[in-house]
């Protein structure tokens, strides 16, 4: 490897080679990235290899066995997101001092978020995109856990995730609630077997699947208090499971109504089974929030102020 050529002075090239660096981390490996980047694999890998050469550093390990960081690819990746975020807030002070926004909006949210009325989110971005046209937003449907530890470390900039356990650090906004009900599918032996006859014991025994392994072990949903037999990071895959006809899941009953109605899957014990699931905004807990922060904020309160006045009318 070629002797570090970086002598303290980072260019737009490199920039460029270190957002195609970390962008390969965080979708695990090359074949993942070349969709988020528009690139072919060929040429990600030349990229990374000049970056390579630029720092003087072996970055990753590619090949047969996967993709995995060396130790210092991942000191590299550490310095790189703290890079980018200063770029963002830079970005972020100076588009406020020419009075337009400008940079990346980075935004995660729920699985299923399209069934909750009560957070207009295409509205919102909708309206968004008209007020800040110059801002690249991307979105991500992530697990509650993960959708925290990004927000902590600057890579998500807001998220609309499930209410646990408040965590330091970060500011949470009561935005909505579902109701969920232990489901099972139509090849399950409780599914032809009426509610009056089903016991709590019938639900505590079987197999079930959780929604993440994190958030069921954090929740304990009820009535279940045993870990799952399976776990899922999204509501399509727990149906699968469902329909395997060999787990109980807990799924949103706004969700599962269509399948219902199919005949696909069915409620069990809605009276012992309900759970009450709330929803937050959520963003970094600080004093001045980057100005694209606090625009999308506005403009999710606007919208539904909005939606608001026009079911009372």
């Amino acid at each position: 490897m070629a002797q570090p050529s970086f002598q303290g002075q980072v260019g737009d090239a490199d920039i460029k080679l270190l957002r195609v660096f970390k962008t390969v981390v965080e979708c695990g490996g090359f074949t993942a990235a070349e969709a988020e980047l528009g690139l072919a694999r060929s040429t990600i890998s030349t990229h990374i290899a000049n970056l390579e050469t630029r720092l003087g550093l072996r970055l990753c390990e590619r090949g047969r066995g996967g993709f995995a960081l060396t130790e210092e690819g991942r000191l590299v990746f550490q310095e790189v997101v703290r890079l980018m975020t200063a770029l963002d807030s830079f970005r972020a002070q100076v588009s406020t001092a020419q009075r337009r926004l400008v940079g990346e909006f980075n935004l995660a949210i729920i699985d299923g978020i399209l069934t909750l009325p009560e957070i207009p989110i295409s509205e919102t971005l909708s309206r968004f995109r008209a007020k800040a046209p110059d801002v690249h937003i991307t979105i991500s449907v992530l697990s509650t856990d993960e959708m925290e530890r990004r927000l902590l470390d600057g890579t998500v900039h807001l998220a609309f995730c499930a209410m646990h356990r408040p965590k330091s650090g970060l500011a949470y906004s009561h935005v909505a609630k579902e109701v969920q009900s232990v489901y099972c599918g139509r090849l399950h032996p409780l599914y032809s077997k009426p509610d009056e006859l089903i016991r709590l014991e019938d639900l505590t025994r079987p197999d079930y699947v959780g929604r993440t392994f994190q958030d069921t072990l954090r929740t304990r949903e009820k009535p279940f208090r045993t870990g799952p037999a399976a776990s899922a990071n999204n509501l399509e895959a727990i149906l699968i499971l469902l329909q395997t006809g060999r787990y109980l899941g807990l799924m949103p009953d706004q969700c599962a109504a269509p399948w219902v109605a199919a005949g696909e899957i069915r409620a069990l014990r809605p009276d012992l089974t309900r759970l009450e699931q709330d929803f937050a905004l959520v963003t970094r807990d600080t004093k001045r929030p980057a100005p694209v922060v606090e625009a999308f904020q506005k403009t999710y309160r606007e919208e539904v102020s909005k939606q608001n006045a026009a079911q009372m009318a």
